[in-house]
């Protein structure tokens, strides 16, 4: 656990995150995403930006320096328990993970589905 104080204190644990960017089609079809890039990055203090003076947020990838432009995440995104999706959809919310290993191959699994869908799989969850 580590806590960041902003106007508030808020108080995180430390892990893994994963987050996936839609990448939206063009300007004739704008609610369309064409494709996805997912993100693993380790939640820790000493990564922690805050930003606007009241948001602390991470790296989208742990590949990122902390002191790029982003894009950042915030740490709230970061959820492990979250609502089951129906069987017909692709999961693109952030999730934490415990270990990096967990964090990675979830990952791979989220781009690997949408690289290779089922036929039934056409809707997408992002909150």
């Amino acid at each position: 656990m580590f806590t960041i104080t902003t106007t508030t204190e808020h108080t995180y644990r430390e892990g893994w995150g994963v987050s996936v960017m839609p990448i939206w089609e063009g300007e004739d079809e704008p609610e369309r995403i064409s494709d996805i890039e997912v993100g693993v990055t380790h939640i820790t203090a000493d990564r922690v930006r805050v930003l606007d003076g009241t948001t602390p947020c991470v790296p989208f990838d742990e590949s990122m320096r902390t002191d790029s432009n982003g894009p950042w995440i915030p740490v709230e995104n970061y959820r492990d328990e979250l609502d089951a999706v129906n069987n017909d959809s692709h999961d693109l919310r952030d999730h934490w993970f415990k270990t990096e290993q967990e964090a990675r191959d979830h990952a791979s699994s989220v781009l690997a589905q949408w690289q290779n869908p089922q036929p039934w799989q056409s809707f997408v969850v992002t909150e």
